[in-house]
């Protein structure tokens, strides 16, 4: 079941998806689940408590806008008996506006710029990225 969620996801290069089964299996109930899946996905990204618009601009080409979830987590670091505090910004990315996210790519948040650091982090279903960010 897992190759045909992952043939039925946004990012996937499939157009059509034939499933050929026998009675029983689940079928129904794995379509069931992941339409459900991406509509409360489409409407966390949508609501505009927990989400916002930003800019992406991959490095050399055009801005394109977009919808992110973001989170400010701040994160304490050990270092031998010291903790360091360091105020992070972290937010989430569909893969369906942004398919490919790369260390130095700019996002700017209500005027704000901020470049991403690190690796993207794509969640379990392949939906969505999560990105560290740095000012730019």
């Amino acid at each position: 079941m897992r190759e045909i969620m992952d043939a039925l996801s946004p990012v996937s290069p499939f157009q059509r998806v034939v499933f050929m089964k026998a009675a029983q299996v689940g079928a129904t109930e794995a379509g069931n689940c992941f339409v459900g899946f991406v509509t409360a996905l489409d409407a966390l990204f949508a609501d505009g408590d927990i989400s916002r618009d930003a800019f992406y601009t991959p490095e050399g080409r055009a801005p394109v806008l977009v919808r992110v979830v973001t989170r400010h987590p701040d994160e304490i670091t050990g270092f031998g008996e010291a903790r360091i505090w360091s105020e992070t910004t972290r937010l989430d990315l569909r893969v369906a506006e942004v398919p490919a996210p790369r260390p130095g790519d700019r996002i700017e948040i209500d005027g704000a710029a901020f470049l991403i650091q690190g690796e993207p982090v794509r969640d379990r279903e392949r939906l969505v990225w999560t990105v560290d960010l740095r000012p730019a």
